[in-house]
């Protein structure tokens, strides 16, 4: 609740600004290429980058995109991550993020994506192929992270106390306690020696009760 009253203090461009100029410190010079679609890299991220996130995840949800566009968080700080050296692995490497990532990260891209001054911005700094920011918004947003976005916005409508954002959070409340069992159902193990920082190969996950 604490976190959400904050929300609104928070939604203003100077303070979408001073996030994104946080998570541009945070940028590391010697970043993992983010080309796997079976790693999740996100836990593994800074838990500076962690914190900006998960407060601009929950901002959008609640309103929209627009003033983290004005932030130029794209160029500043998404744009800055390993996707690849061409256009073209860059381009292969994000769309296959956000279809197959189920984070925070792939929940602000996937709004960016819904909306056309997003895609407009994705295009100019050639994450994403010429020409879609000309197609219409829907069918734009992967289902999986449409599902999770639709389940957040519900949330923070729910929070307000109003009577759509309540029957809103009756209707998807089921289909959030069953994403919430998902995620609560997996294990990992890390294979480390502390010789050196962990990477993805010293990582494996598994589903509970699925063959190990």
């Amino acid at each position: 609740m604490q976190e959400a009253e904050s929300l609104p203090k928070l939604h203003n461009k100077k303070a979408y600004t001073a996030l994104v100029r946080s998570l541009e410190l945070s940028l590391d010079n010697e970043q993992e290429k983010l080309d796997d679609e079976n790693w999740d890299e996100y836990p593994m991220r800074d838990m500076t980058e962690k914190l900006c996130l998960m407060f601009l995840t929950q901002l959008i949800a609640r309103y929209d995109p627009e003033v983290l566009l004005q932030a130029r968080f794209v160029e500043r700080w998404l744009a800055k991550q390993n996707w690849g050296e061409s256009d073209e692995e860059r381009q292969e490497n994000f769309t296959k993020y956000v279809r197959h990532k189920n984070n925070r990260l792939s929940d602000i891209i996937a709004s960016i994506q819904n909306s056309r001054a997003g895609r407009m911005v994705l295009e100019k700094a050639g994450l994403v192929t010429k020409g879609c920011s000309d197609d219409e918004g829907e069918g734009h947003m992967p289902l999986a992270n449409a599902e999770r976005f639709s389940l957040l916005v519900a949330m923070n409508a729910s929070e307000r106390d109003t009577d759509q954002g309540r029957a809103l959070a009756r209707v998807v409340q089921p289909d959030l306690d069953e994403h919430r069992r998902r995620q609560q159902h997996r294990e990992a193990m890390v294979f480390n020696d502390g010789s050196r920082p962990v990477n993805r190969d010293d990582i494996i996950q598994w589903d509970i009760g699925s063959p190990r």
